[in-house]
């Protein structure tokens, strides 16, 4: 017979229930207090995958109910980030914003935001506008997000970079590729401006004509700002080799401006030539400009994909020679390695439907699946468990 009473039983299963509840609640503080700006990459990745899907030159049955599936994906996302970020602030107030700001990486990962922001603005003018239960009015709210977005990320570019000047984070020595996120941010803000000019359904001429400027003006910014980063960066590798090994990943970003910028030229110019002949107001914006200008774009547009090419391949030779020496390692810098190369496939498939050619069609549709394993493996891999020298 058990002589413990029952009332010390009942207040040891009381105190138990108390400690898993104390655990519990600390392992969601945890998530909150520590929750990194990085883990939006997911967003940006679920959200280019499903352009990629949905524009891919090669379709088969089934792929943009993929893409659809991935663009709601990309929302449940992009709204679960904002949520914790937000939770971060309001929970831990000072303590969230000095543990930011005085983090380079934390810091310039915050541009993320937008970008994902712009991924499902761009997935609402070309999936949602042009569904069978979409149409207009999702056009109308894509070309307000995109609006929204290029203040967004207006704002958080000067911001990021006025803080990167006053506190002084960063050197020649240890110049990381985060910083260069700003400026892509702006490329992409571009893109998305053309996809919703081009694509979304039943879009007008004084709507679209407006963002196709702005949009010329982004991929200013975002192209040259993001060249002056990349010599930058070129100097301090030459200065002082590779960095760490495990950090090689974020070498894809090297992508980022170059490709950004190439699709941003190829899906403007397809916009202006669709609209500035019924705009046709001034001595710019009518369809004998539009001509010489969509040429010009495409010209330019293989030159600055050639240069992003060349960055490319540095790149993946940096991240090789980490796995041949036995330095790379899984960590959620893999994370970073698919949205930029993304924007590579994504000028691929503008290319291959401008040129209406098989070359570009299959080196499209080849990325896209690499893309997608990339996708597959990082997804599983913090999920599988690996001896502990492989951390």
């Amino acid at each position: 017979m058990d002589d413990k009473p029952h009332g010390s039983r009942d207040s040891s299963n009381q105190s138990n229930g108390e400690n898993v509840g104390l655990q519990q609640r600390s392992t969601i503080r945890a998530l909150i207090q520590d929750f990194s700006p990085i883990w939006v990459t997911w967003s940006m990745n679920l959200g280019i995958l499903s352009t990629l899907m949905h524009t891919l030159p090669y379709q088969f049955s089934g792929l943009r109910t993929i893409a659809a599936v991935l663009y709601v994906a990309d929302l449940v996302v992009f709204i679960l980030c904002c949520t914790f970020m937000s939770l971060r602030f309001i929970v831990h107030g000072q303590t969230a914003w000095n543990e930011i700001t005085n983090d380079v990486n934390e810091l310039c990962f915050m541009a993320c935001f937008p970008i994902s922001f712009m991924t499902l603005t761009g997935g609402t003018a070309l999936i949602v506008s042009t569904s069978t239960w979409g149409g207009y009015a999702f056009t109308v709210v894509s070309y307000v997000m995109w609006w929204i977005v290029v203040v967004w990320c207006m704002v958080f570019g000067v911001g990021i970079y006025v803080i990167l000047t006053l506190k002084n984070l960063t050197e020649s020595r240890n110049l990381t590729l985060a910083i260069i996120l700003p400026a892509v941010a702006t490329s992409t803000a571009a893109v998305e401006g053309g996809i919703v000019s081009v694509y979304g359904n039943g879009i007008t001429a004084r709507m679209a004509v407006p963002a196709i400027i702005v949009g010329f003006m982004l991929v200013g910014i975002g192209f040259f700002l993001g060249m002056t980063i990349l010599a930058l960066f070129l100097n301090r590798i030459l200065a002082n080799s590779w960095f760490d090994g495990v950090k090689r990943p974020t070498l894809m970003m090297l992508l980022g401006p170059t490709c950004q910028s190439t699709a941003a030229l190829l899906i403007l110019s397809m916009a202006a030539s669709m609209h500035f002949p019924e705009y046709n107001k001034g001595t710019f914006l009518h369809e004998t400009t539009a001509t010489a200008l969509h040429g010009a774009c495409v010209l330019l547009a293989l030159m600055v994909l050639g240069l992003g090419i060349f960055w490319g391949l540095w790149g993946v030779y940096g991240i090789l020679d980490a796995v041949v020496k036995g330095e790379a390692k899984w960590t959620p810098a893999w994370y970073s390695s698919l949205f930029p190369t993304g924007t590579l496939n994504t000028a691929l498939t503008l290319f291959a439907e401008e040129f209406d050619s098989p070359a570009f069609r299959v080196l499209s549709a080849g990325l896209l699946i690499l893309l997608t394993i990339n996708g597959i493996v990082n997804a599983a891999t913090p999920f599988v468990p690996l001896p502990s020298d492989k951390y």
